[in-house]
């Protein structure tokens, strides 16, 4: 459904048989101080097709720019990343 969305269907068995894919699951780390407010994960970079990632609806999320600016993008109840 995801390839026949992205009108990519005809690479979906050679990307199957690949093996080039795996799952990941981010737990967010815990502040080092107690006063501390800032929690979050590491950066890193979606070497894969597809990432989903589920805000919570908690602000925070940003994405690195090709010329290594970050963004800071808002988070939406209805939004899906």
């Amino acid at each position: 459904m995801v390839f026949e969305s992205l009108g990519v269907e005809k690479y979906y068995d050679d990307h199957i048989e690949s093996g080039d894919y795996w799952s990941r699951v981010q737990k967010y780390y815990v502040p080092d101080q107690p006063n501390e407010t800032k929690v979050g994960v590491k950066a890193q970079t979606a070497m894969n097709l597809m990432t989903i990632l589920s805000q919570n609806q908690v602000q925070g999320l940003e994405v690195k720019t090709k010329d290594g600016h970050w963004i800071q993008l808002n988070s939406l109840q209805t939004l899906s990343l």
